[in-house]
């Protein structure tokens, strides 16, 4: 089950897993907080994620996600991903599974992208 509060710092939801103990959320501004889902202190401010309610649909034209996308969050995703590198040997099984699969996907968008240009060219 999932958890949605607000960050103190710029006010934007952040969703984490109520399910797997303590953990450490991290918001984008760079509010980090350990939260506890024993404590009763987490549940005076934010409401739980049903999964069917204040949610649009799945599907979202191209143009409104490129128009979502901002330089800062670019910059946000590499350096987050970098960090996520530097500490691969730290991660455990399922966040290196998940890093791994990135890397793939970026490889065969790159090996793509440079056979599309070879073949056009």
């Amino acid at each position: 089950m999932k958890y949605i509060k607000n960050c103190p710092e710029c006010g934007k939801a952040l969703r984490f897993p109520i399910d797997r103990g303590k953990i450490k959320i991290r918001c984008t501004c760079g509010y980090t907080e350990i939260v506890d889902p024993d404590s009763k202190v987490l549940y005076r401010e934010g409401k739980f994620d049903l999964g069917h309610e204040d949610r649009q649909s799945t599907f979202t034209g191209l143009k409104e996600r490129l128009s979502r996308i901002t330089l800062k969050k670019m910059i946000n995703q590499l350096l987050d991903f970098k960090y996520r590198l530097q500490n691969y040997r730290y991660m455990v099984d399922d966040e290196r599974i998940k890093v791994r699969n990135s890397l793939l996907l970026i490889l065969t968008v790159a090996v793509a992208a440079l056979s599309l240009v070879w073949i056009f060219k």
